[in-house]
């Protein structure tokens, strides 16, 4: 909401920032009505010389999945417990050779070529830098004595 009353007033640009894929994708603030959860979204666009793909559960590419993606702004892997660089999470793909960063972000192609965002692969997130599971989370909350699901 507060990106459309700016939006009015001057020229805007938004910036998904994530810890391992700093300026990914941006967006003008012009949105896009899901049909399928109705919901308005941002209307998304890779930065120039990002090679950024979908892919699906089924592991092939397409216009809606998993967005992996490699460039001057992806980071070589997840930081593990020991503060060092791991990729035995499942974060890496490879496509023809090259080593992709698997960002666990659910994105979907539309009308010219933009991305909306769809959610998480999965129940995990992350919470400094190290990924939670959430499903694990909530079991873990729910058997403390007096807690409410």
């Amino acid at each position: 909401k507060l990106s459309k009353a700016w939006k009015e007033v001057c020229f805007m640009v938004d910036l998904l920032i994530a810890s391992e894929y700093w300026l990914a994708l941006y967006s003008h603030c012009d949105v896009f009505r899901d049909p399928l959860d109705g919901r308005e979204k941002h209307l998304l666009m890779p930065l120039p010389k990002l090679q950024i793909h979908l892919l699906s559960a089924d592991g092939d590419l397409g216009d809606e999945g998993e967005m992996i993606l490699r460039g001057d702004t992806v980071s070589p892997g997840y930081i593990g417990s020991d503060g060092r660089i791991c990729n035995d999470e499942g974060s890496e793909f490879f496509l023809k050779g090259l080593r992709y960063l698997r960002t666990r972000d659910k994105l979907r192609r539309v009308e010219g070529g933009c991305l909306v965002y769809c959610g998480r692969s999965g129940s995990l997130a992350k919470r400094g830098g190290q990924f939670v599971d959430l499903e694990d989370l909530a079991e873990q909350l729910q058997a403390i004595p007096g807690m409410a699901s």
